[in-house]
């Protein structure tokens, strides 16, 4: 079925390549998360992703990994060798931290840095877009990219054209994982959700951000109130007699009506009925029709 979640994130984003682009350090998070818990820390992961060939089993087609990346591509072949892990750190440090990648929650600071009144603050990814005009954005990109000479450092000085253009373009390429992302965790443009998930809601645990750090939550088709109150002046559908003796009802979620969460079904106002959870699922399962 179509998947109302994934549109409203383009919506909110503008465009796929924009969403794609500013979600880099949310999904990379993520992917290195799970990595770290396989090869026990994360400077180890760093050094997988900086060599030529890896042992940890990642697409091939949209490849995070720097190092095996551009040992694929031959017009790189003079950058090709296995990456230090200081070298990794200073990769990996601003496309893993997002507030370095680019100023995408803060509007006022983007539309500067877009207008081309760039600073480091900019972050990489939009410094990236004027490198061919603007030195200043060069300089900032180096920077970035060695914010530490001892520790912490992707020197570009041996090759600075070829260098930045392989950055560039693996940045470019990291947008692409993001999109390939979504459709492998069922967040794509098509999804498939159980029918309970349609009707009460889920949560897309796989995309954290720092507003919804447990993952982003995507509303159901029934409608969720906090208050009995907030449902008798909203809502016309209820399952729950009302409290106060009135003819309201109101939903309550898992069979329970006197939590703290109410929910709003399809059943008629003159029968006010209080679903099971048995009966909730007949009623989804007979009155509910998803159109893919």
């Amino acid at each position: 079925m179509l998947n109302a979640a994934y549109l409203g994130l383009m919506e909110k984003a503008g465009t796929a390549d924009y969403f794609g682009t500013a979600f880099i350090p949310v999904v990379l998070r993520v992917l290195f998360h799970g990595l770290n818990s396989k090869t026990n820390s994360q400077d180890a992961t760093l050094l997988e992703m900086g060599k030529t060939q890896n042992q940890l089993q990642l697409n091939p087609t949209y490849n995070p990994a720097f190092g095996s990346w551009l040992n694929s591509i031959r017009d790189f072949e003079p950058l090709q060798k296995n990456f230090t892990l200081k070298e990794m750190k200073g990769l990996y440090g601003p496309l893993l931290n997002a507030s370095q990648f680019g100023p995408f929650t803060n509007p006022a600071l983007l539309r500067e840095c877009k207008g081309g009144k760039l600073t480091i603050e900019c972050g990489l990814s939009i410094n990236f877009l004027f490198l061919n005009t603007s030195l200043k954005a060069q300089r900032s990109i180096e920077n970035l990219l060695c914010p530490d000479p001892a520790s912490a450092c992707f020197d570009i000085s041996a090759n600075p054209p070829l260098s930045l253009k392989a950055v560039g373009l693996f940045v470019s390429d990291l947008s692409k994982y993001v999109m390939w992302y979504l459709d492998a965790n069922n967040y794509g443009l098509t999804t498939s959700r159980k029918q309970s998930e349609i009707t009460l809601g889920y949560v897309m645990e796989k995309l954290p951000i720092p507003d919804d750090p447990n993952g982003i939550p995507v509303p159901g088709a029934v409608t969720s109130h906090a208050k009995e109150s907030d449902v008798k002046t909203n809502s016309t559908f209820y399952t729950c007699e009302s409290t106060d003796g009135g003819r309201f009802t109101y939903a309550g979620k898992f069979n329970v009506c006197s939590q703290n969460i109410y929910f709003v079904l399809s059943t008629s106002r003159s029968q006010t009925k209080l679903l099971t959870a048995g009966d909730f699922n007949e009623f989804v399962r007979t009155r509910v029709k998803v159109i893919p």
